[in-house]
């Protein structure tokens, strides 16, 4: 970095030993540079956020561990600051650490190299790294909450068209009255199971959903969720296949509902996400950890590496929309918390070009 050079040279004065106790407990990083942004004094707290021994620390300030995208304006910052005695400037910038880490600093620099005592540019810096991530993380929620918005009001407004289109067709004499009827029973639960996935996860997010933990028999519930999306299978040709009757009873201390409940949901998205003709493959055993675990496979395409991170935030859809697909995005964030509520955790394997499964581990009864 070309700067230039100080008239003024020299270390800083050794500080007291009340001075360096309270400058040792410090969070925020300190560090002293003189004209030709070399260290001449760290604070240990800057040590500590840099990752980098003092003995590496003094010396050159490390421009190069800047992130290639901020260090030119970090350098024109500093080669500005150094230009007027008294100037301060402001920066937010990543730093690699010496084990290769990023993390986002925040920096205020200010010159004193006139300052008979100092005789140098004082920077004060902290680590931010977790602040940002949380807007990031932020700014991506509020970017799906307006997506699902507007998503749901085409998702809402299209069946309720279909139930006032048929409801038309039906009071008109040409119109088969059966047929238009199923049509708006059919497009009419379609759009509650929207409202009803809204509500819920509302009122899980909000706690107001009541659980009652019993002693389950896996088979039984595995049993009853995937009657429930036999004509599901059935419309795209996928076989569910289901554990033999001499396999591993277990049994698990959940919701009976809210379990079944969160089985459809996975069996559902097997379904719909697997090839036509494609398998289901749903199984259980007792783990050696006082858990016991449920698993759902399907043989489609799997998902997008990208999307992982993301599968149990709401109103991901997981390339529904790419798909051509009904879902308001919920169903797996509302499963993901009843399982979390039951004391259990969700995980997903992802198989690109062969499939995924989604694993259920919850209490042994």
């Amino acid at each position: 970095m070309s700067t230039p050079t100080s008239t003024m040279a020299g270390p800083p004065p050794s500080p007291s030993p009340w001075l360096h106790a309270l400058v040792a407990n410090v969070q925020d990083a300190i560090v002293l540079l003189d004209a030709n942004g070399q260290v001449t004094y760290e604070s240990p707290s800057a040590c500590e956020i840099l990752g980098i021994p003092p003995d590496d620390v003094l010396g050159a300030f490390g421009i190069g561990r800047i992130h290639p995208d901020e260090r030119d304006a970090v350098i024109q910052s500093f080669e500005r600051t150094i230009a007027v005695p008294g100037s301060v400037a402001r920066a937010t910038y990543r730093f690699e650490r010496a084990d290769g880490s990023w993390r986002h600093l925040e920096a205020l620099a200010k010159n004193l190299l006139d300052d008979p005592d100092l005789r140098g540019v004082l920077i004060t810096f902290r680590d931010v790294t977790e602040r940002i991530q949380a807007l990031e993380a932020a700014e991506r929620a509020a970017r799906s909450r307006d997506q699902f918005v507007a998503r749901m009001g085409n998702e809402l407004r299209t069946p309720l068209g279909e139930i006032i289109g048929w409801a038309q067709q039906a009071a008109s004499h040409g119109s088969p009255i059966v047929d238009s009827l199923e049509r708006i029973s059919a497009t009419a639960s379609q759009l509650l199971r929207l409202i009803d996935e809204a509500l819920e996860l509302a009122a899980v997010q909000d706690g107001r959903l009541d659980l009652e933990a019993t002693r389950i028999d896996l088979r039984s519930v595995v049993a009853e969720a995937a009657e429930r999306v036999e004509r599901l299978a059935s419309q795209r040709d996928v076989v569910l296949h289901l554990p033999p009757p001499q396999a591993d009873e277990s049994v698990a201390l959940a919701d009976h509902a809210r379990l079944r409940q969160v089985l459809v949901n996975l069996l559902s998205n097997a379904i719909r996400f697997n090839r036509y003709g494609g398998e289901v493959v749903i199984g259980w055993e007792t783990m050696a950890t006082q858990q016991v675990r449920l698993s759902v496979s399907d043989t489609g395409p799997g998902m997008p590496p990208a999307m992982l991170d993301r599968v149990f935030d709401r109103f991901e859809r997981l390339g529904m929309t790419e798909a051509g697909m009904e879902g308001s995005g919920l169903g797996l964030a509302f499963a993901n918390r009843i399982v979390e509520l039951m004391n259990g955790t969700m995980s997903v394997e992802n198989h690109p070009g062969r499939g995924a499964t989604f694993r259920i581990d919850l209490p042994a009864a």
